[in-house]
């Protein structure tokens, strides 16, 4: 089964009522992902998951970098 690497906005660890469209639309995503039993890798762009805007920065290039050789389709 090939693998996907999805890169998009997850919930907001610190406070999860604080939630836009984009972030909903992508959760329904994963689940429908999860549903349907597909292999996924995830990469979360939301910031405010992490301690700054510089690290998130940094974290999502070097998370897409190490993740995209596992993953078939990006």
């Amino acid at each position: 089964m090939k693998k996907i690497l999805l890169i998009g906005p997850r919930t907001n660890k610190n406070d999860p009522s604080n939630t836009g469209g984009a972030v909903v639309l992508f959760e329904n995503l994963l689940a429908q992902l999860k549903q349907q039993n597909c292999s996924f890798n995830v990469i979360d762009t939301n910031k405010k998951n992490y301690t700054n805007s510089l690290i998130a920065y940094l974290a999502i290039i070097l998370q897409i970098i190490t993740k995209q050789t596992s993953c078939h389709v990006i």
